[in-house]
């Protein structure tokens, strides 16, 4: 397997959002517990482990306002 190395700019805030995320799942791991879902609705129907997490944090029923002009 090949690799290339590509330069990339440095974001705080989406360090900060991954770090977050290692975080949740180092404790999961350290706790043997399921780490809360943070899939998009979309993802979640490719996931493996769909039935298994029953979508919970998942934005499948966003309840939408509509402003009339």
């Amino acid at each position: 397997m090949r690799h290339k190395a590509f330069t990339v700019k440095f974001e705080p805030e989406t360090f900060k959002r991954l770090l977050d995320r290692v975080r949740r799942l180092h404790k999961a791991l350290t706790y043997d517990s399921k780490p809360e879902p943070d899939a998009e609705n979309w993802e979640c129907r490719f996931c493996e482990f769909k039935e298994e997490c029953s979508g919970k944090g998942v934005k499948d029923n966003v309840e939408v306002e509509v402003y009339e002009q």
